[in-house]
């Protein structure tokens, strides 16, 4: 009689005992990031000019700004200058407090 080697001690579900259930092409693949998929919109865009297509977004970027549009202008200010920095109020003058309960 041979013996049945089982890799599951209990002998219950597991793969050994259903290999229909084996998913053989892997997990599906994630949902992409919107970064992936602004990547993949920027490669895709066809460029008649001979200049990089950053610096054309960049300039129309300006562009917008110059005529008023806030949302560009701030984009162009958070980049440049960076974000603004927020600042901390610590009220409890460097001490720790701590309220506990103690039940033995």
């Amino acid at each position: 009689m041979s013996e049945k080697k089982i890799s599951n001690p209990k002998g219950r579900g597991g793969f050994g005992d259903n290999p229909q259930n084996i998913n053989r092409k892997g997990p599906p693949p994630k949902e992409k990031s919107w970064a992936g998929l602004l990547r993949e919109a920027y490669d895709k865009v066809k460029n008649g000019d001979q200049r990089p297509k950053k610096e054309i977004i960049a300039e129309r970027l300006i562009n917008l700004a110059m005529e008023g549009e806030l949302g560009a202008i701030k984009m162009i200010m958070d980049r440049v200058d960076g974000l603004p920095t927020a600042k901390v109020e610590n009220k409890n003058e460097n001490r720790l407090i701590i309220d506990e309960e103690v039940v033995e």
